[in-house]
């Protein structure tokens, strides 16, 4: 015979294991036959499965050459006193809604305490279903998986099925966020350490931390598709008690003294040295990420600190357990490496105040960190782009709306508003934050180009407009003062870093003859040549154009960081690395490696 199933208006489950000795032993009967005991403990449908055999089907008496024989018992149950599986959880469910606020956390918590009040661990590996947990008391882990999957499925919270090591366990999403559950192991009443409540102690984890209990666990969130990718710890139960605020309190008077100190990276010892690794490595990553949520100062300033578990195992009764720590500190007003932001020869220190800016955006703050240096990265890529404002002293919306008559000028680009201001507010013939006053003169221009002057009439910003848009790219003179050709005839050495494309020797013109690839007063012409990048690149030509400053905004705001190759004399993974000796001060940002290079760091 099967092993009974059982059906309350799902699927079919199977309420025991097949594989147990208790079933096998009914699969031979012999002649004297067996009786069969089945105790029905739910309302709902059993089916139950039955086989005949002869045995001497080869006995020539056999005429009829029947020698096996199938048969289903189905039975009913509907009784009052033993109500169906579904009954009991949406019971269940009302109770702990009742027993809560309602929340997403509160009833996964309930119903996770709810579901270990209900069954022991069957330690005959006998009992496999919600059916032998809710009404039999007694499971293996997958009964303890359906349970807890059938009841956050009533209260309308998602749930996946996670295996591995022959295990099962429920990843639950709370909140917008997935974490893993394992309630086999949260099954127990052992305290053998300390504060830690173990009843909880595979609550609310991460997909790293469920795979320090089950290593196998490793594959399965590192495949593609995975769909319960867990990263957050915000939902763990300690977190959320403030267990681990109290764990992480022990350890503030001996951070405070490494910070005291100015310490970059120091190493405390944790106090669980005698928990095995499985325990401490899970509690002390939570204990890390809650010293990671604290603010932490020294001499009335923040310290950006990153705590981190370290667990390591020499031998099967050796290991240690520690705390790393990186800390970055602010730098002193009187620092000779004061951050001044410096932009194509420009100083925004009028327009950009780095600590203004990272308070007023803590979007930014939460991703560039607190160095000035990042902060206008991101003012330069984005924020003058998105109308952030960049200082309390200055508003580029009110500076435009007070200046109409440089709208024709300056168009909508808000980068190019900054520029003029940051440059005292000249010239009207400002494209992409250059000033090209020194190489365009209106009155010239169209009464050189009559064909010019009679679409646009004597509209001085109409001329330049046309200047910038097609008399650069066709070679006119936009005055007597400035030849283009004769300027790139008399300077080969700069032909294959502007190439064939004469707004770019325009650019480099009217930018004083310097290197039009300059980002917070580093000069990156020797990493970076715009046609060896857009040939290199065609995804970036495709949408830059041959434009080279375009090029080269492209390679600060993506190419870097996506470790694009930007001219054929430099190659960042070879310089870094043949200097090793840099991999701690530098760490793995490409952009830092590049920054490094072109600071004279070689």
């Amino acid at each position: 015979m099967d092993v009974p199933t059982y059906w309350d208006g799902g699927r079919h489950e199977s309420v025991c294991d097949p594989s147990r000795q208790v079933w096998s032993s009914y699969y031979t009967l012999g002649t004297a036959g067996h009786d069969f005991t089945f105790d029905f403990t739910a309302s709902g449908t059993y089916r139950i499965y039955f086989y005949f055999m002869d045995n001497d089907r080869n006995d020539p008496q056999n005429d009829k050459g029947i020698y096996y024989l199938r048969t289903t018992a189905e039975v009913s149950v509907n009784h009052a006193a033993r109500p169906s599986v579904t009954q009991i959880v949406d019971d269940a469910v009302d109770l702990c809604g009742q027993e809560t606020n309602g929340s997403e956390y509160d009833m996964a918590l309930r119903l996770h305490d709810w579901a270990l009040d209900q069954l022991e661990y069957d330690h005959s590996r006998n009992w496999c279903s919600a059916e032998s947990g809710l009404t039999r008391h007694q499971g293996t882990c997958e009964s303890y998986q359906r349970i807890y999957s059938k009841l956050l499925d009533a209260a309308g919270i998602g749930n996946g099925h996670i295996t591995g090591n022959g295990h099962t366990w429920n990843a639950v999403k709370i909140d917008g966020k997935w974490c893993q559950m394992d309630l086999t192991w949260d099954d127990t009443s052992d305290n053998w350490y300390g504060d830690l409540d173990q009843r909880y102690l595979y609550f609310g984890l991460t997909d790293e931390l469920m795979a320090i209990a089950h290593s196998d666990h490793t594959a399965n969130y590192q495949k593609d598709g995975y769909a319960y990718r867990s990263t957050d710890l915000s939902n763990n139960y300690f977190v959320r008690n403030g267990k681990a605020g109290e764990w992480a309190e022990k350890y503030a008077d001996r951070i405070q003294q490494h910070l005291d100190a100015k310490e970059e990276s120091f190493s405390i010892d944790a106090d669980n040295q005698l928990f095995p690794p499985s325990i401490s490595g899970i509690q002390n990553s939570i204990v890390a990420y809650t010293m990671n949520q604290c603010k932490w100062k020294t001499n009335d300033t923040t310290v950006s600190l990153n705590a981190s578990s370290n667990v390591a195992t020499s031998s099967y009764n050796e290991w240690s357990a520690k705390y790393d720590f990186a800390a970055e500190y602010p730098k002193t007003p009187d620092s000779p490496s004061t951050f001044t932001p410096m932009l194509d020869g420009l100083d925004y220190s009028g327009v950009f105040d780095a600590q203004y800016y990272l308070d007023r955006y803590p979007d930014v703050a939460s991703v560039y960190g607190t160095k000035p240096a990042r902060a206008f990265e991101h003012f330069v890529c984005y924020g003058m782009a998105e109308g952030r404002r960049g200082s309390e002293s200055f508003d580029a919306l009110a500076y435009r709306s007070s200046h109409s008559e440089l709208e024709k000028a300056l168009g909508n680009a808000l980068p190019a508003w900054y520029a003029h201001y940051v440059r005292g507010g000249f010239s009207p013939y400002f494209h992409d934050n250059l000033d090209y006053s020194s190489v365009f003169d209106a009155q010239f221009y169209l009464a050189n180009n009559p064909d010019v002057a009679t679409v646009f009439d004597t509209n001085p910003a109409h001329a330049f407009e046309h200047f910038v848009y097609y008399g650069m790219a066709e070679g006119r003179r936009g005055s007597t003062a400035f030849d283009v050709f004769a300027y790139r005839s008399s300077h080969p050495t700069l032909q294959r870093s502007l190439g064939s494309s004469l707004p770019a020797w325009y650019a480099y013109y009217v930018r004083g003859g310097l290197s039009p690839y300059v980002l917070d007063g580093l000069d990156y012409s020797g990493v970076f040549n715009a046609q060896y990048y857009l040939e290199k690149s065609p995804d970036v030509a495709a949408v830059c154009g041959t434009e080279p400053t375009r090029a080269f905004e492209h390679f600060v705001c993506y190419g870097m960081v996506e470790g694009r190759r930007g001219s054929e004399s430099f190659d960042v993974f070879a310089w870094r690395s043949a200097h090793p000796e840099l991999e701690a001060e530098i760490g793995d940002s490409l952009v830092a490696w590049y920054k490094a290079y072109v600071g004279g760091n070689e």
